[in-house]
């Protein structure tokens, strides 16, 4: 049974690199294609989550899936620098920014926790319910802490 889920998991990695790739193509002739970007981002995204996303059933592969999120990222971003005020880029930027944080090792949590509340900055409406992990929270306790010991 397991592996016949793996198996559908690497056909839709397989699905969606291959509409990455179709989508590319279109984006390069047509890159100001609101719609192909979005749809390259998105493809990007989804590609990531079946690499790695702890959440969803996925290959293990962490490092792909970062890599595919970062695309995915800078897409947001170009699409939210477009027209800061279109909510759904900016929706689209901060969804994508949670999960590069997400999925990154826990080796440098600053950045994770910049990442972290630049999301939390473009999703204002979901602040109240989007909760900082138990790590990042630990890790600002604990950076604060460190920066009291090294105020005295």
């Amino acid at each position: 049974m397991a592996e016949a889920n793996l198996s559908r998991v690497n056909d839709s990695l397989d699905n969606y690199l291959r509409g990455a790739s179709e989508l590319e193509k279109l984006v390069a002739s047509n890159p100001r294609s609101l719609s192909w970007n979005r749809e390259l981002m998105l493809a990007y995204g989804h590609a990531a989550d079946v690499s790695g996303n702890p959440g969803l059933q996925n290959l293990g592969d962490r490092k792909a899936a970062l890599n595919y999120y970062q695309k995915a990222a800078e897409i947001g971003k170009e699409l939210y620098l477009a027209d800061p005020s279109y909510q759904r880029a900016a929706t689209d930027y901060g969804i994508v920014l949670s999960r590069v944080e997400t999925v990154m090792e826990d080796v440098n949590p600053t950045a994770k926790i910049s990442i972290e509340n630049e999301s939390l900055r473009l999703l204002p409406r979901q602040r109240r319910s989007i909760r900082p992990t138990g790590l990042s929270r630990f890790i600002r306790r604990l950076s604060f802490s460190t920066w009291a010991v090294r105020s005295l």
